[in-house]
């Protein structure tokens, strides 16, 4: 069986799945919900990544045009020794890609300088929820009475722009007892019956003989005391 949960750290904790009821207590259940909440609220600002969103928009096109008409006069400088070189020669077209090359350059540059530390900031809140969850199972194996009778707790952190995340607890099959109704039996074993007829619907044609001892009259057995 499985329980789905999604946590945020805005709201209270949910109450304890009723799968998990063999396996922690309420108590530490909410105590593990908060810890986890807590932990994945630190890498977790929609509000801040919005706004580094839109400065990522505005710098890429403000960085490339402002690169381009900077770096191509200073390249004509450069080529004519001071003196301007006429527009459509073959020096000023190579002059053009390379301005523009140069400012493509520089955009990607800001876009690794300023994506790579949300990046590895997501990322290092993934690996601590993720370990988290994992102490969980280790304990729980360890607290366990037999082997493989524990859950296995498994969590996702928030992605880009949500606060919310996803708890996962996988809890082991319970056996059923051999005299449970609904238990599988092997198939040398046959169903039981319904149960005998009530004796209002029983069939009283004749006398016999019971084998225990006494007499039966049609299904009813007639014992002397």
């Amino acid at each position: 069986m499985t329980s789905i949960q999604e946590l945020s750290h805005a709201q209270a904790p949910p109450t304890l799945p009723f799968e998990l009821k063999d396996y922690i207590s309420p108590n530490a259940w909410e105590a593990r919900v908060s810890t986890l909440t807590q932990l994945a609220s630190h890498y977790c600002r929609p509000l801040f990544e919005r706004a580094y969103l839109a400065m990522l928009l505005v710098l890429s096109f403000l960085v490339p045009v402002t690169t381009y008409y900077i770096t191509l006069p200073a390249l004509e400088g450069s080529a004519s020794s001071g003196d301007a070189v006429p527009i459509g020669t073959d020096e000023t077209d190579r002059l053009v890609w390379l301005a523009r090359l140069i400012a493509f350059s520089v955009t990607l540059a800001t876009w690794i300088v300023l994506c790579v530390p949300v990046v590895v900031w997501k990322y290092s809140g993934i690996r601590r929820v993720r370990r988290l969850a994992n102490q969980w199972t280790r304990g729980d194996m360890l607290a366990a009475s037999s082997y493989g009778d524990a859950p296995v707790w498994k969590a996702s952190a928030p992605g880009f722009f949500r606060e919310i995340l996803v708890l996962v607890v996988t809890v082991p099959m319970k056996q059923r007892s051999h005299f449970d109704r609904n238990s599988y039996l092997p198939p040398y074993i046959n169903a039981g019956d319904d149960g005998l007829p009530s004796y209002g619907d029983s069939s009283m044609t004749q006398w016999s003989t019971d084998p225990k001892g006494g007499t039966r009259y049609g299904d009813v057995p007639i014992y002397a005391d």
